[in-house]
């Protein structure tokens, strides 16, 4: 079993702001984009959709390169999770992509 840090992040001001922390265990078959939601989902005990994205703001998208916990396990990335509104809110404007708060 390998497991994974998770920031939870808010927008405040138009800024993605990392609140929260959650660690979660998976398994090799749910090392894909829906199973570490799935698994964020549970530890918040929320199903409000939200969106993966990296420390930049760009959502991970599932797909081949995004399944296997050789593509989760990596130290040097930083995982977000953000609700589904706060990101469309932070993606429709252009300007707010150079404010993402990095920790």
């Amino acid at each position: 079993m390998s497991h994974r840090s998770i920031y939870i992040a808010d927008l405040v001001n138009g800024k993605l702001r990392p609140s929260r922390m959650v660690v979660v265990c998976f398994m090799e078959c749910e090392a894909t984009v829906h199973g570490i939601v799935g698994k964020v989902q549970d530890a918040l005990g929320s199903y409000d959709p939200v969106i993966l994205s990296d420390a930049q703001g760009n959502e991970i998208l599932d797909s081949e390169g995004t399944k296997g916990s050789l593509y989760w396990k990596q130290n040097a990335e930083k995982f977000f999770a953000i609700a589904d509104q706060d990101f469309t809110e932070f993606q429709g404007s252009k300007r707010n992509r150079r404010y993402i708060i990095k920790i």
